[in-house]
């Protein structure tokens, strides 16, 4: 493959790590928005997706940093200091953001948040371990670190906690008249769910129905809020790159288009994708 003239191999390259980073979070941002209590491979794809991806992009802003001050990290550098620890990685970042002026106007905090701490925790924790419970599990039976509902333990149920309303309680029993609809209020809409006895087993059934599209919406922003720092400070660092005269570093910005999405359009999107 020649190269056109005026581009560097450095450039193709971060250009290439780019789209891949950006493409596995949009893919794993497009799972969570199909999350449901059937179906779990959009579990599997979404933690598989954003935990390379945020490692990756979390690698980027080390290696572009790296550019600007005229020592390029290599690979092997990086994988030996760096590993796949994505705590480790995240607070490399944030350290790296301090040098950039700009970076100042980033809402840092957001990622302290305690859903935003839980889902980076899950992620860092399924990037080294869980990821690998499916076959470990034929060895040594370990039931402990299953991905999956270490997930809905530690960030699903926070997020129903907050935007669902509960009609059941496991010591209350609910009963519903035939044919009637519940209707549960969420920030801006209202979702409503039949139901056609009154055993205490479908109303259950009904609740995990009704918990399902809050799951849905909000995993997905709460998602966006735990990366958005991380891609704020790319494109800082992007934007002194270009002051600077420094080619080698493509436009992130054009890459990681879906960091300009507001909380109402991430919360509705279906799909989500790079340019």
């Amino acid at each position: 493959m020649s190269i056109p003239d005026g581009i560097t191999p450095i450039f193709l390259n971060l250009l290439k790590e780019a789209k891949l980073s950006a493409g596995l979070i949009a893919a794993g941002l497009t799972d969570s928005g199909k999350l449901a209590y059937f179906g779990q491979q959009h579990y599997y794809k979404m933690m598989f997706s954003l935990s390379i991806g945020i490692e990756r992009l979390c690698k980027l802003i080390i290696i572009s940093d790296s550019i600007i001050n005229g020592d390029i990290l290599g690979e092997v550098a990086l994988k030996r200091k760096y590993g796949h620890k994505l705590e480790r990685l995240i607070k490399e970042a944030v350290n790296i953001s301090k040098k950039y002026p700009d970076a100042k106007n980033i809402n840092l905090d957001c990622m302290e948040g305690e859903i935003e701490k839980a889902i980076l925790s899950e992620l860092e924790n399924f990037g080294t371990k869980s990821r690998y419970h499916n076959i470990s599990g034929f060895c040594d039976n370990d039931l402990t670190n299953e991905p999956i509902s270490s997930w809905y333990r530690n960030v699903s149920r926070k997020i129903l906690d907050i935007y669902m309303i509960r009609y059941y309680k496991k010591d209350k029993k609910v009963y519903i008249p035939e044919c009637q609809f519940i209707i549960m209020p969420t920030e801006d809409d209202f979702i409503y769910s039949p139901h056609y006895d009154e055993h205490e087993a479908s109303v259950k059934l009904a609740v995990k129905n009704l918990e399902i599209p809050v799951l849905q919406k909000y995993t997905k922003l709460y998602i966006m809020r735990a990366i958005r720092p991380l891609i704020e400070i790319l494109l800082c660092i992007e934007d002194v790159a270009q002051i600077e005269g420094k080619l080698d570093i493509p436009y992130f910005s054009e890459i990681f288009c879906y960091v300009n999405f507001d909380d109402y359009m991430i919360k509705r999107r279906k799909k989500f994708g790079i340019v």
